[in-house]
């Protein structure tokens, strides 16, 4: 069957204008996509006379010795849950939040917990990361 013949049919003859429909809504919608564009907001940042803001790193010290230490002593103590009555003396006022030392000793205390067993586990890997040491 030709193609002349086939559009001469029943079948044939819807089939020429449906597709020319769909032709022609296909490119008005191209067409106002394209015309209309983003109507979003513009991502662009405004000039400015003020001088750009520049990011300044902190100056690193080195920790003090007796610091660390009872930086290690508070982490063994209260983030541990264990002898809560050192840490109670370690702990700033501010920390405290008013508790009495009976209230801190419960253990309900404004300290993130973690299980004293991954203290040891979590040292060893930060040393392999940050000091170059391999974890045992």
């Amino acid at each position: 069957m030709s193609a002349r013949s086939h559009l001469s049919t029943g079948p044939g003859r819807r089939t020429v204008p449906l597709l020319s429909g769909l032709v022609l809504v296909a490119g008005i919608v191209a067409f106002t996509v394209a015309w209309l564009g983003d109507t979003g907001t513009s991502l662009e940042s405004p000039l400015s006379n003020e001088p750009a803001q520049v990011y300044t790193p902190r100056k690193q010290v080195p920790l003090d010795a007796a610091a660390r230490t009872v930086a290690g002593r508070f982490i063994l103590t209260a983030v541990a849950r264990q002898n809560l009555a050192e840490s109670y003396a370690l702990a700033h006022p501010e920390l405290r939040q008013g508790m009495t030392k009976r209230e801190w000793l419960t253990g309900n205390i404004p300290v993130v917990y973690y299980p004293a067993k991954q203290i040891e586990t979590a040292r060893r890997i930060r040393s392999a990361v940050f000091m170059g040491s391999s974890p045992s």
